[in-house]
């Protein structure tokens, strides 16, 4: 599972800025940090507005010709 989630650096811990549900008590994950500048933490649209803006919205027909038409299957020879 990969989340995305913005987090504050405070006294030396880190707290999300929303409820991490997704996680159980004693759950092990690996931290990737990436700081924000001032501006994007300012900024009304955070990081996780931006990339679910940017992913790419098929009409259920049109999704189901990708996945059926073998000219788009990677893994064919």
């Amino acid at each position: 599972m990969t989340i995305a989630v913005e987090a504050i650096y405070e006294a030396g811990v880190l707290k999300p800025v929303r409820p991490l549900n997704e996680l159980k008590d004693k759950d092990r994950v690996l931290l990737k940090l990436e700081t924000l500048s001032l501006a994007m933490e300012l900024d009304s649209q955070n990081i996780i507005e931006r990339q679910r803006r940017q992913r790419l919205i098929l009409e259920p027909e049109m999704a189901d010709d990708l996945m059926n038409n073998s000219e788009n299957d990677l893994l064919e020879v």
